[in-house]
């Protein structure tokens, strides 16, 4: 649903950026799909699994920790679900980074929809392994600076928002659940 004003808000912060040369053309709001839909989606699936594949293990984490050091979590139910659902969310949200920053490149880069399939896909790959991997003075990798704070700005971002909905989903599910 979000898609085209997201695409146009990316192409909208890009253009003021660069020569009016290199701008790209604005996305239609109303416009659902374009080249950076398929790392758009992924990007959301990836940061949904937060709060719908990785609570119930961060739970279980949680409550080892709370029964290693002492404390009650059956009395502290409503605090250890939302420590749960923060770490599922701050996991979920790193997860997600890259698609969200590939979808971001995908949108501003003005030669991309040019390539073959096989080219957009190959420039993705290089875009992420300029932006996130760099050479160690041994000739190894290491990962980036860069890659760091995208992680950091990712959850920072992120991780509240999706654990508000879970916590609103919660509630819903405790005051209207069993009414069907």
């Amino acid at each position: 649903i979000s898609y085209g004003s997201q695409t146009r808000n990316a192409q909208m912060a890009y253009n003021i950026t660069v020569p009016k040369a290199r701008q790209v053309p604005l996305q239609k709001p109303y416009n659902p799909v374009g080249i950076g839909f398929p790392a758009h989606v992924s990007r959301n699936m990836c940061a949904m699994s937060g709060i719908r594949v990785l609570t119930v293990p961060c739970q279980q984490g949680v409550d080892g920790a709370c029964n290693v050091i002492g404390i009650d979590t059956e009395s502290n139910k409503k605090v250890t679900n939302f420590v749960s659902d923060f770490v599922a969310s701050i996991l979920a949200a790193a997860a997600s980074m890259p698609f969200n920053q590939l979808f971001n490149f995908l949108v501003t880069e003005p030669e991309i929809n040019s390539l073959s399939i096989s080219q957009k896909g190959e420039r993705a790959a290089q875009f992420l392994k300029d932006q996130y991997l760099v050479k160690t003075p041994s000739g190894g990798t290491a990962i980036s600076r860069v890659m760091m704070r995208d992680v950091f700005m990712r959850c920072a971002y992120i991780a509240p928002q999706l654990s508000t909905f879970v916590t609103i989903e919660r509630m819903c599910i405790h005051y209207f659940g069993n009414q069907a």
